[in-house]
């Protein structure tokens, strides 16, 4: 089963964000900390000469393609600006760690918010609060990023990165499957109940062990968890954290997961439908082999390039409701200026252009709130049908942890609750486990509250 505690590109097949959590006193600037502004920014006419570079993930045929368009695009407006692109599509955070060592930082870059507190503590990253309040309404409309996520750049007080794109998990799902299975389709109110009825009825009969089609693939687990009132780790005061993998609503909800797929037979995977070398739920999917899944908003774009897919067997909607408060995990990255560039105002002008051009980087949701409730975004003449509720879901969507080792702890809950999602150990003695030695690390880094 594909879990939330699997490694994305942009998390690295290893450990990324322990990685760059491991950098200890990174002094990209006196003895580290954040840089300030100075005298503050400088207007923006008369656009010195300069090059600069920006950092990003993501694939070739999305924010590759994407940027390399909007550089295009930004050396019409500024010609005597270059941007380079730097594209990691793999081990990013490895790449921009050692670019940041070795005093060679691109003067702007992608990061995700899991893994935005160490490169802020350790001084990576210029606040830009001198060039908010200078051009706020000149431009740039701090209002107009999404209300609950524009502060997710900020450390200590000062904004370190602008919110450039969020990128929510909601359930994909086939409508005309379900017609066929004489099956009402989810809608915001549907829960665990409608969603295991519905899952039931969409898989086909087993033959040899094994479904033509199953109700359900599962591309993240964390939201389960959330949704069910659970958590991996939660913050106890400024850099102390706690396990809560022992919990009931934890259990309940690795729990639910094991029972969806060994005891209801109702999730397909690997072994049943086939490997495929990068996301396989996008493929069942697309083929028809499963009925429902969840997955990122970044999705829809290749979605609708596909023709197989048309309104009647691609739609989205909301996660179904569990024990707890509505949640969903989320992508969600910001744009920092490093500390190391030499050519601020440059880079700010890069990162203004990119908000004031959302439909160039529209792979995800882009930050401005304006443009994705346009139509210019959600497109009504294309599936799927309620891409409204990939706006909805913003307002109960968080991301992983962001504790600065998070990577270090998923490798050592994944160890465990895979045992459970696999069927191969319980989930309550899974639970502990991982509880146990999240715990154990936790108080080895100083960290345990």
């Amino acid at each position: 089963m594909t879990t939330a505690l699997r490694r994305t590109r942009r998390r690295m097949a290893g450990t990324a964000a322990g990685a760059v959590g491991g950098v200890v006193g990174l002094a990209l600037v006196g003895c580290g900390g954040t840089q300030d502004a100075g005298s503050g920014a400088q207007p923006q006419g008369g656009m010195a000469p300069a090059t600069i570079s920006f950092a990003h993930w993501g694939t070739e045929s999305g924010l590759g393609v994407m940027n390399r368009e909007a550089a295009r695009l930004f050396t019409q407006q500024f010609p005597n600006v270059k941007v380079e692109l730097v594209f990691k599509p793999d081990d990013y955070l490895t790449h921009l760690r050692t670019m940041a060592v070795g005093g060679s930082a691109p003067d702007v870059f992608d990061i995700s918010t899991p893994d935005f507190g160490p490169p802020a503590k350790d001084g990576w990253m210029r606040p830009v609060d001198d060039y908010i309040k200078r051009d706020q309404g000149k431009g740039f409309d701090w209002n107009d990023l999404w209300a609950k996520h524009r502060d997710s750049g900020k450390y200590k007080g000062k904004t370190l990165g602008v919110l450039g794109r969020v990128s929510p998990h909601v359930t994909y799902y086939n409508p005309s499957l379900f017609k066929n299975a004489g099956v009402k389709a989810p809608d915001q109110n549907w829960g665990y109940a409608e969603f295991l009825d519905a899952a039931k009825k969409l898989t086909s009969p087993p033959v040899g062990g094994k479904s033509e089609r199953y109700g359900y693939a599962i591309n993240n687990t964390a939201h389960w968890l959330w949704r069910n009132g659970g958590d991996y780790v939660v913050p106890r005061g400024e850099d102390k954290w706690r396990s809560v993998l022992n919990s009931q609503a934890t259990i309940d909800a690795v729990q639910m997961l094991q029972d969806l797929r060994h005891k209801h037979g109702v999730v397909g995977t690997a072994d049943t439908l086939g490997v495929h070398p990068s996301r396989p739920y996008s493929v069942w999917f697309t083929e028809g082999q499963v009925a429902m899944m969840d997955d990122l908003v970044a999705r829809v774009t290749d979605y609708r390039a596909d023709k197989r897919l048309t309104f009647d067997n691609f739609d989205v909607a909301h996660l179904p409701k569990l024990a707890g408060q509505r949640a969903t995990n989320m992508d969600r990255v910001v744009r920092p200026i490093s500390s190391q560039s030499k050519n601020p105002d440059q880079a700010w002008a890069w990162i203004k252009f990119l908000l004031q051009k959302p439909a160039i980087t529209a792979v995800s949701m882009p930050a401005v709130i304006s443009w994705t409730k346009s139509n210019e975004f959600l497109r009504p003449d294309l599936p799927p049908r309620n891409m409204k509720v990939f706006l909805d879901a913003l307002d109960y969507a968080r991301t992983n942890p962001e504790h600065p080792r998070w990577g270090e702890l998923s490798s050592a809950i994944s160890k465990h609750l895979n045992e459970a999602f696999n069927g191969k150990q319980t989930a309550k003695l899974a639970c502990e486990q991982a509880d146990r030695d999240v715990t154990a690390l936790l108080q080895s880094w100083g960290d345990l509250g």
